[in-house]
């Protein structure tokens, strides 16, 4: 048929949400609403390489106007953990980069964003698929799959489905599954092809031969979706137009795109991000502490601080410039600029950036006690209560830290030290201890006696109004001259 009749009819079988992913082609004008999911599995707390592909998503949905979506992915429930969830979202809220709709923050007309509640629709399409002839039933054993595993092992070949029940007759497998046959429904992949394109953002143009894709399971025995076919179907419901997501989903980008073809549908632009490393340049493991978001949260790191951390391990914003707030963020990112090689998460760099922030909270005037200086305050608070049981309330009220804080905050990595590693500023020194008496015993009557006596004393005489640095070292700087 014609060219233009062929496009027309591929325009009237999609959604109109599809029509934006065609401007990745530049058949139509790129001027479609962006939309993009973070979509993480509930099996255990979110690491680091789980809030960089968050963020990113973020930052490239705002920077472009467009819909950031985070979609539950808990069809695993052998690997499910309770309550991982619900850890995600309050990390996403902790870190300011909530999402405008989905799973815990009030739904959206794309609904419902938890997979486990979209299983009909899974098997729907995957019935559709047999149908089509894209899919069949496959009745293969555990057994016999281990054994094709260990003789392909033997061989060193890689570990692929011989497609064997490929060819089983539609009708007799229909006969095999009325009898109650145990089976999956395997994607019926191309047997040859001059290679499948992937046309990434962050790596670009990638071809893929027949070895890297197999007759993937779709539909397990249970009747629970695999990780691609649920993926895929969701990402079109939802009108996603950009998948951004971590290198290790790179490898599965060409079943994705056979899927999306085989059902009729257009595929998204896809951006795979790079792994995340040790300082060694190994891996950064999942299972190592200093992964986990919670293990920063816990130690009292700030959100930005964290969030600036993680927005440059993979993208560079080509300036010198290394501290940035969400906003400016917002402005710098684009897709252009992230890398391709692994990007190396050194926890010295995230300890000077919370140092760097930290003092960013410290508002110029003490008089005026902003929410995010409060934080700050009440980080402060609490750490000198739990290293002083008996502490007067006096000794940590607001006003008072509000004008104590900036004399040492140039001295800790976070807020809470304040209270932890300066305990003399919240409480006097008892005296009646021994370690108290062996010190006095040597160093009273002294030279250095009188002249703390006699700083003291100048201190004692400043006027609370007058209790700012320049009246401090003008004293001291008299107090000096005085002793000299």
């Amino acid at each position: 048929i014609p060219r233009w009749e062929y496009l027309v009819s591929a325009l009237i079988k999609m959604r109109p949400t599809c029509i934006s992913r065609l401007a990745a082609t530049s058949i139509i004008a790129s001027s479609c609403r962006v939309r993009v999911r973070y979509a993480p599995s509930p099996t255990g707390y979110l690491h680091l390489g789980g809030l960089r592909t968050a963020l990113f998503n973020y930052l490239f949905a705002k920077r472009n106007n467009g819909d950031f979506v985070l979609r539950i992915e808990d069809t695993d429930r052998a690997r499910f953990v309770d309550g991982s969830g619900e850890q995600i979202a309050d990390i996403l809220r902790w870190a300011r980069i909530e999402p405008t709709e989905g799973a815990y923050f009030g739904g959206g007309q794309h609904g419902p964003y938890f997979q486990s509640q979209r299983t009909d629709l899974y098997r729907e399409k995957a019935a559709e698929l047999v149908d089509r002839g894209e899919a069949y039933p496959c009745f293969c054993s555990t057994e016999r799959l281990s054994r094709l595993r260990d003789e392909l092992s033997r061989k060193g070949m890689p570990s692929t489905y011989d497609r064997h029940c490929r060819s089983i007759p539609k009708d007799e497998a229909q006969r095999r599954i009325s009898m109650g046959a145990p089976h999956v429904i395997r994607f019926k992949a191309p047997l040859s092809h001059d290679g499948i394109v992937v046309e990434d953002m962050v790596r670009g143009k990638i071809t893929f031969g027949s070895s890297h894709v197999d007759d993937a399971i779709l539909l397990k025995s249970d009747k629970h979706p695999t990780y691609h076919l649920a993926s895929v179907i969701d990402d079109h419901c939802m009108g996603i137009s950009h998948v951004l997501r971590g290198e290790e989903w790179l490898s599965s980008a060409p079943k994705h795109m056979l899927l999306f073809k085989a059902l009729d549908w257009a595929p998204p632009v896809f951006a795979h991000l790079p792994l995340l490393l040790n300082v060694d340049r190994a891996k950064l493991s999942k299972r190592q502490q200093h992964a986990s978001v919670s293990y920063y949260v816990d130690r009292g790191f700030l959100p930005e601080a964290v969030i600036n951390f993680v927005s440059l391990l993979g993208w560079n914003p080509k300036t010198t410039k290394e501290i940035f707030n969400l906003n400016e963020l917002v402005n710098e990112f684009s897709l252009g600029n992230v890398q391709k090689g692994g990007a190396v998460v050194d926890e010295s760099r995230m300890m000077w950036m919370n140092r760097e922030h930290l003092r960013r909270r410290v508002p110029e005037n003490l008089g005026i006690i902003t929410d995010e200086y409060a934080e700050i305050i009440f980080a402060v608070q609490n750490a000198a209560k739990a290293t002083i049981p008996s502490l007067s309330g006096a000794m940590v009220n607001e006003k008072r830290l509000a004008k104590l804080i900036p004399a040492v905050v140039e001295h800790v990595d976070v807020a809470a030290e304040i209270g932890t590693n300066f305990p003399f500023l919240f409480s006097d020194p008892d005296l009646s201890s021994d370690a108290a008496s062996t010190f006095l015993s040597s160093f009273w009557g002294t030279p250095s006696t009188m002249i703390l006596s006699n700083l003291i004393k100048g201190l004692s005489e400043i006027k609370e109004a007058d209790w700012n640095p320049p009246t401090i070292k003008k004293e001291l700087k008299v107090r000096n001259q005085i002793e000299s």
